[in-house]
């Protein structure tokens, strides 16, 4: 996310989504902007399990790797 939205409330919402929901799939978050760093530090101090990324290229391949690992554990491997 980036732009003129402030990151911190960003990640405050996804906090209070992937807990309300008890959201299990892999999630890769990057904060370009606005408090991009309290947004950062509001995903850290969470303790869930969100992936943070810090470029849109680091973003796709921490994607690819999640999808990756969840395929391998489904086929036993």
């Amino acid at each position: 996310f980036g732009g003129i939205i402030q990151c911190d409330m960003i990640a405050s919402g996804i906090v209070d989504a992937v807990t309300e929901l008890d959201f299990k799939l892999p999630l890769v978050d990057r904060f370009q902007g606005t408090k991009a760093e309290e947004g950062r530090d509001i995903i850290s101090r969470s303790g869930l399990p969100i992936i943070m990324a810090e470029t849109l290229a680091d973003a796709a391949e921490k994607a690819v790797a999640a999808r990756n690992e969840i395929v391998a554990t489904a086929q036993g491997e």
